[in-house]
């Protein structure tokens, strides 16, 4: 969405500024890497969604409206959190939720792939106290279920925070 305008038309029931901001963009951008050869290096990058900045407020009805491939479906996308935004802010209700919802998906691969998958393995030896602490508590879930019960808090809020933001994308 480059060279974009936001159109607002004015209040009509008069309750002026003293509405609620629901959801507030500031300054989004997505770019997506464009790799190439063997090694698939980022040789360049698509400028899909470049400085889009918006407020909704409590009782308005939003449409992102533009030309085709201009950027709309990735605005929404970015603001689901199915895309992970290259730079900017997404605030919901007064809480900066940019990198909220990425980060648990992330730190739930990142518990896997270096604790569990590493305690998992028949070879392993705890070398000292904290290593078989950790095993101790990955090979039972955690302490209580602590983990699985964090992790699937996060979820949670993850999938309400999409249930709050109801998008209707319209492309003709």
């Amino acid at each position: 969405m480059t060279n974009s305008k936001v159109v607002s038309q004015n209040d009509t029931q008069g309750e002026g500024k003293d509405r609620k901001v629901l959801l507030r963009v500031d300054n989004l951008v997505k770019h997506f890497p464009i790799k190439a050869g063997v090694f698939k290096r980022t040789v360049a990058w698509v400028k899909a969604v470049d400085g889009v900045s918006f407020d909704v407020y409590e009782g308005e009805t939003v449409g992102l409206v533009g030309e085709s491939g201009c950027g709309k479906t990735t605005v929404g996308m970015t603001l689901l959190r199915l895309y992970e935004p290259t730079s900017g802010r997404i605030i919901v209700n007064g809480e900066d939720t940019t990198h909220y919802f990425l980060s648990a998906r992330k730190a739930k691969n990142y518990v896997r792939n270096t604790y569990v998958k590493r305690f998992q393995k028949s070879d392993f030896k705890p070398q000292d106290d904290l290593d078989k602490k950790y095993y101790d508590i990955f090979k039972n879930g955690g302490e209580n279920g602590l983990l699985e019960h964090m992790v699937g808090d996060l979820e949670k809020k993850r999938l309400q925070f999409r249930r709050n933001i109801q998008i209707v994308f319209q492309d003709p």
